[in-house]
């Protein structure tokens, strides 16, 4: 369902403000709200029915009105140009819904009054409701597969780490204060409203200003949630994927799930920050990227705060830093690097722990900041897990610092505001935020071609609602910028929204919120790093002991910096669409809201602009379109247009079984008929077989083993239509307990009348240790062997008989950082692996040594496979690789001739692995 048909349905209209003036209508006119409230040919105006001007076209009308039925209609561009019980939606005035607005104006309940006291704080986490083959947010040119899921961007095909929603409630007895960790590229106000007004539904509620969305902006969520463009415009929304109300709907429903769930989890709890500010001096996790504007320090702080039980036994631990996620661009859904620093962190605590630590990546000033993890030949799946995995030291010291130093006496406020966002507040004068087009003087508009402007005597192009991709080609030259009329706009905000304001770029939301002596301020959007450092500065002088940044919170508006960093362009400026004033607009107003806080504590100040919201109704299949396939799309269940499901023609089976004996290091395939994926998400758990039954295999906090982490990669094999096959990829790392196990799958699946859940076993499968260790390098002279100790490669495309014209991984688990992942790596120089050699000499008996101590570090140079034809034919390649050493003294000279040695090695788990070979010694 479009835009366009809830406001036809609505019939909405247009005005100049919208507002009746209570009766000081001149004689003759009447009191109107809308325009359509009028006799033909007149508009409303100021509340009053007045003689329009004639049109045939919009650039009649232009820049304050459109042409709608033969007459110039003024334009609304904030709310307050609108009646109270309206919004301003692309121009127009569009009744509000008033149950929903009532709803999103209630008091919060923390405002019934209340003493501060004990603590609590409740955790919610649910996995993330979207179909494989959606599209992905974050790149404007991404390539994938044709889905019914995807629109202008192409779709997914996989699921890594599976995403998941997190929210932790606050709450001490006076003020109670929700953080949400949205599996999402961006916070939008509209997402903010929905899950507000879905709780409100649940509880009977407001928390809507007690909400605060954080979005870690992995460029691998699912997209199509942000509906900025007006009906026909189909751009990805530059990168985010063209709006579908069903996948924000099942967004927006994950994320209300999991603040439910946090609710009905609140328990006496204490709390503690600790605060690095060079967290990353080697830029091995991350570093600055924007070239346009150096000299500059990236944001390298990583605030670590900690949520415990009454009895000071961790529970979450929130990990806040700067950090990108785009180091994957492919068609896989993934959470990326600020996941894996989630994910391997809370992986990390609840080993150590032997509790359910729960933690959440809280994104910084990450807008000029990226992932780092490369070097060594790392790919994309092992850089995101580098990223994690040296992050991990960094927040367990912070954690380790904390200790016993959290508290239940925990202050808790929060200050929120809406400002509006227009050519006007900004600071622009009438004729700034331009370029001249072409080389034609002139002294008035009809002196240029139609769509152009008369600016400061030239033709060209005003950017009365904002400009896009303006600045775009930045130098690294800090003594040259940009200058206004030279800007370089591919095109304005009028020509995409059809000469109408963007309702989502007419306003902004923004939040001080204060948890102990912590002050947090949220920025909407991708703040640089200066800005993000100057504004925590801003709040830390404000009676706070420190002070940080939430990115990609409450809203979202793009890149954020401040003017001289804009005016140098580059990517960054260019994808926002309000100029350079915009970024320290919203610092100022942002600065005054924490005054604000500090003078008054918790308030909200929405200077008369409303929660974003809007619907999308169906009452029949016959209100929806097509699906991007083509397929009609059908009114579902809950009266909004979803891509219909078909049905799964034969009943969920596995087709192609886990082999018998899984070695480490090695990749397991299990394939199976499924369900769509409208109505399919499966779930991989882990079975060991013990006493003759079948039991779920956990970590050492109870936590079920499943497919959240990146031992597992789902695909969807299947055609969305007849064909709904699906395959998952399982490897375990060297120390994986042995044993015999099976995999579970739990799913659901269409059958031509209702969902139905299916749940599916592999064949039991013996899990074995590696034989594969090699033993590389043997050298021995009259006195001494050495050689390297290596663990082999991990999963490749060469199976040593079909052909590859390039060697490539098969596998995504990092088993190392030191070299690609098709290369072997070297096992603990320790002391932990031991070798045992037996040598024949020409003449005499064997001589077995051992076990000897790899406890050396050195290199090897490494022979391989680097392709194979079809006949056969193969071509090497040589690496010299870190490897790890033995050397020692072997007794078996017996003279020049032929050596036999056999040298076998064994770790500590189990694996092992023999080289057998002959050497000619003179």
């Amino acid at each position: 369902m479009i835009l366009s048909v809830v406001l036809a349905a609505a019939a909405c209209g247009g005005s100049g403000n919208g507002q009746s003036d209570g009766g000081q209508c001149q004689p003759g006119q009447a009191q109107c709200s809308y325009y359509s409230d009028c006799a033909e040919g007149e508009d409303c105006v100021d509340g009053c029915c007045q003689a329009a001007r004639t049109c045939a076209n919009d650039s009649t009308c232009q820049p304050e009105g459109l042409c709608v039925e033969g007459r110039c209609v003024h334009l609304c561009v904030n709310d307050t140009d609108c009646p109270a019980d309206a919004a301003c939606v692309f121009g127009f005035c569009s009744p509000y819904p008033q149950e929903v607005l009532a709803a999103l104006t209630a008091a919060a309940p923390d405002e019934a009054g209340g003493q501060q006291g004990q603590l609590r704080v409740g955790i919610g986490d649910v996995a993330l409701d979207f179909p494989v083959g959606v599209s992905m947010w974050g790149f404007g040119g991404r390539l994938g597969p044709r889905t019914p899921y995807r629109d202008t961007l192409g779709g997914s095909d996989s699921m890594f780490d599976r995403p998941r929603a997190k929210a932790f409630v606050f709450d001490n007895g006076r003020r109670r204060i929700i953080l949400v960790r949205a599996p999402m590229g961006c916070s939008t106000d509209f997402m903010a409203s929905e899950v507000a007004w879905q709780v409100y539904q649940a509880t009977g509620e407001n928390y809507l200003n007690r909400l605060v969305f954080s979005a870690p902006h992995t460029h691998s969520h699912p997209g199509r949630f942000w509906n900025i463009f007006y009906e026909g415009v189909k751009l990805g929304v530059l990168g985010a994927g063209d709006f579908s109300y069903e996948m924000f709907h099942r967004i927006a429903t994950t994320l209300a799930r999991a603040v439910l769930a946090a609710l009905d989890d609140l328990q006496p709890a204490r709390f503690g920050y600790a605060v690095n500010e060079h967290m990353d001096p080697q830029g091995v996790i991350h570093h600055y990227r924007r070239g346009e504007y150096p000299g500059i320090e990236l944001d390298d702080t990583l605030v670590v705060m900690r949520i415990d039980d009454d009895q000071g036994r961790p529970r979450a631990v929130l990990v806040n830093m700067a950090l990108h996620g785009t180091h994957f661009d492919g068609t896989t859904v993934s959470m990326d690097a600020p996941g894996a620093v989630e994910l391997i962190a809370q992986q990390k605590l609840q080993e150590l722990t032997g509790r359910p630590v729960e933690v959440a990546f809280l994104s910084r000033s990450s807008g000029d900041v990226s992932p780092a993890g490369d070097g060594s030949g790392l790919d994309d799946w092992r850089k995101v897990q580098q990223v994690g995995e040296l992050a991990w030291p960094k927040i367990k010291e912070l954690y380790d610092s904390l200790e016993g130093k959290t508290t239940a006496d925990v202050e808790l406020q929060m200050a929120t505001r809406r400002v509006p966002v227009n050519h006007q507040v900004l600071g622009y004068g009438p004729e700034d935020y331009y370029d001249i087009i072409g080389n034609t003087p002139c002294e008035k508009d009809k002196d240029c071609s139609i769509g152009y402007q008369c600016i400061r005597g030239m033709c060209g192009t005003l950017y009365l609602f904002g400009g896009f991709q303006c600045v775009s080609g930045g130098d690294e030259d800090p003594a040259t910028r940009f200058e206004d009329g030279h800007l370089g706009c591919i095109f304005s905000a009028q020509t995409l929204s059809k000469g109408r304001p963007i309702p989502q770029f007419t306003k902004a939301r923004m939040s001080v919120l204060r948890i102990g002596d912590l002050g947090l301020v949220t920025v909407p959007g991708e703040p640089l790093s200066q800005y993000g450092r100057d504004l925590a500065g801003e709040l830390a002088q404000r009676g706070f002991a420190d002070a940080t940044v939430l990115g990609y919170s409450q809203d979202h508006h793009l890149y954020i910096m401040h003017a001289d960093n804009w005016l140098q362009g580059g990517y960054e400026p260019s994808m926002g669409i309000w100029g350079w004033r915009e970024g320290d607009y919203y610092f100022e107003q942002t600065v005054e809201l924490m005054d604000w806080q500090a003078e008054r504590g918790t308030l909200v100040d929405d200077a008369g602009l409303k929660p974003t919201y809007f619907e999308f109704p169906c009452a029949a299949d016959d209100d929806c379109g097509l699906d991007p396939q083509g397929n009609p799309l059908v009114c579902g269940p809950e009266s909004f247009c979803i891509v219909a499901p078909t049905a799964s023609v034969v009943a969920p089976a596995i087709i192609e079984d886990v082999a018998p004996e899984v070695e480490r290091i090695s990749l397991a395939t299990l394939t199976w008929a499924g369900g769509h994926p409208g109505v399919d998400l499966p779930r991989m758990t882990l079975e060991r077989e013990e006493g003759g039954g079948w039991v779920e295999v956990t970590n050492n906090a109870g936590v079920i083993y499943s497919d959240d982490g990146y031992t597992t990669i789902t695909f969807y094999r299947g055609d969305y239509d007849s064909d709904h096959t699906w395959e998952l990829h399982w490897e375990e790392k060297l120390d994986f307990p042995t044993g015999r196990y099976r995999i579970h799958i739990e799913g659901h699946y269409y059958d031509g009348q209702q969902v139905q859940s299916y749940q599916l076993d592999s064949r039991p499968f013996d899990f074995v240790p590696c034989s594969r260790l090699l033993v590389l390098g043997v050298q021995m002279d009259e006195n001494d062997i050495s050689a390297a100790v290596m663990y082999p490669p991990g999963p490749t495309n060469d199976d040593g008989q079909n052909p590859f014209s390039q060697l490539e991984p098969l596998g995504v688990l990092r088993h190392t950082g030191l070299v690609p992942p098709t290369m072997p790596w070297p096992v603990p120089a320790d002391g932990t692996v031991t070798v045992t050699v037996s040598i024949q000499p020409p003449s005499g008996d064997a001589v077995q040594l051992g076990p000897l101590a790899v406890d050396g570090s050195g290199q090897v140079e490494y022979h391989y496979v680097s392709s194979r034809d079809a006949q056969g034919q193969e071509s090497t390649a040589t690496a010299s690789l870190p490897a790890s050493l033995f050397t020692a003294a072997h007794g078996a000279w017996r003279g020049a001739g032929q050596y036999q040695l056999t040298v076998t090695a064994s770790d500590s788990h189990g694996n092992g692995g023999s080289s057998t070979l002959t050497l000619d010694l003179p």
